[in-house]
C-alpha cells in the first residue's frame, strides 16, 4: 500500500510571510491567534504592541542600558527567532517591525468582539 506525502504549500513573498506561515518562533505563533487590545481607542494586535515595546527595549540594550530588571536579552531574542549580538538584534527588530507593518497592510484586519 502506497501512501501520499502531503506537503503544505503557501504562497509567500517575503521572509516575514514564510516565518508566519510556518510558525518559526513564538512571536509568529501568537500573532496567528489574532488577539487584539485597545490602544487610544484603536484596536492593535497584542503582538504588534509587544514588537513596538521590544524595539524600544533592544534599542536601549544596544547602547548599554538594561530596559528593566526582569528583562532578558536571550529570552526575548528566542521569542522573535533572532540571532546575533545586541547591535545586530537591534537592527533586526527594527526590520521586523517594518516587515510586520507591510504584512499588516496586505493581510491583516481586526474583528470587533
Amino acid at each position: 500500500m502506497m501512501t501520499k506525502e502531503h506537503k503544505r504549500v503557501y504562497n509567500v513573498n517575503t521572509e516575514f510571510e514564510e516565518n508566519y506561515a510556518w510558525g518559526k518562533a513564538p512571536f509568529y505563533e501568537n500573532l496567528a491567534k489574532g488577539e487584539t487590545l485597545m490602544m487610544n481607542n484603536t484596536p492593535i494586535f497584542k503582538e504588534e504592541y509587544n514588537l513596538i515595546i521590544s524595539k524600544r527595549d533592544f534599542s536601549l540594550y544596544s547602547i548599554g542600558m538594561k530596559p528593566h530588571r526582569n528583562w532578558s536579552f536571550n529570552e526575548t531574542k528566542k521569542y522573535y527567532g533572532l540571532t546575533g549580538n545586541k547591535a545586530k538584534v537591534a537592527e533586526d527588530i527594527k526590520q521586523l517591525l517594518k516587515d510586520f507593518k507591510e504584512f499588516k497592510k496586505k493581510h491583516a484586519s481586526y474583528s470587533e468582539e
